[in-house]
């Protein structure tokens, strides 16, 4: 009997405990700058990407990618916590102020509020650069 020939895949376990991993490290009762967040997660993507170098798909590394931004999003949102400082925050970064204060002021949740628009403009890929954040599908791809 001939077993064909997969490419090795990502198990979809190890995909939930790295998202579970990912959870405990900014976890809200550890009040602290965004920098210290992003630098321990640095460390975990680079360890993880280097064990899914062999087997994970660009577009896994690339929806992994977009999950860790998002949930960044909702750190730092939820760092802000009022309406007024979210609004500002949003404002200096590049939204317009009427849809900044419209955003802060929805009564979404963090999660959701992380989907908006108006957040992906003010925290987008270069923003994360800018803060430092490693890319697992760069460290994937580029072994």
């Amino acid at each position: 009997m001939e077993v064909p020939n997969k490419p090795p895949t990502v198990a979809k376990e190890k995909v939930v405990k790295f998202k579970e991993r990912i959870r405990e490290l900014p976890r809200r009762n550890r009040s602290r700058r965004l920098g210290v967040t992003i630098e321990e997660l640095n460390a975990y993507i680079r360890g993880r990407g280097n064990y899914y170098t062999l087997a994970a798909k660009k577009k896994t590394a690339e929806r992994m990618d977009e999950w860790i931004r998002r949930k960044i999003r909702v750190i730092k949102l939820k760092q802000c916590k009022h309406v007024y400082t979210i609004a500002c925050f949003l404002r200096d970064e590049g939204v317009r102020e009427d849809q900044a204060f419209m955003v802060a002021g929805s009564g979404k949740g963090w999660w959701r509020l992380s989907k908006t628009r108006e957040s992906h403009r003010a925290m987008g890929k270069e923003w994360f650069r800018k803060m430092g954040l490693v890319s697992l599908q760069s460290v994937v791809c580029n072994g």
